[in-house]
C-alpha cells in the first residue's frame, strides 16, 4: 500500500471513528402506547365494527359523512355500530 493510500485510509478511518464516538450509543425508541382518551393509556384495546348484515341501521338521527373526502354513497343500508374493550374496562362496551 502506498503512502498516499495509507494516509487516505487513516483519514477515513479516523473520521468514521470520530463520528461513531460523537453519535453516542444507540437507543431504541419507546414502543407505541395505546390510548383510550387523552391522558388515559392502556395496555391493550380491541375494537370490532359490525357489518350492515348484523346491524343494518344506525340511530334515527345518524348522518352519513365522508370524513376523508369524497361523496356520500346512497346505500340501502349502512351502519357504524361497534364495540370495544380494553385493559381498563375488560368488558365490551
Amino acid at each position: 500500500m502506498s503512502i498516499i493510500a495509507r494516509k487516505i485510509f487513516a483519514s477515513l478511518f479516523g473520521s468514521l471513528l470520530c463520528l461513531a464516538l460523537l453519535a453516542g450509543p444507540g437507543r431504541a425508541a419507546d414502543a407505541p402506547t395505546p390510548y383510550l382518551d387523552a391522558g388515559k393509556p392502556v395496555d391493550w384495546w380491541f375494537v370490532f365494527k359490525f357489518n350492515t348484515k348484523s346491524f343494518p341501521h344506525c340511530r334515527g338521527n345518524a348522518v352519513q359523512a365522508c370524513i376523508f373526502g369524497g361523496t356520500v354513497q346512497n346505500y340501502k343500508q349502512w351502519g357504524q355500530q361497534f364495540i370495544y374493550a380494553s385493559s381498563a374496562t375488560r368488558s365490551a362496551a
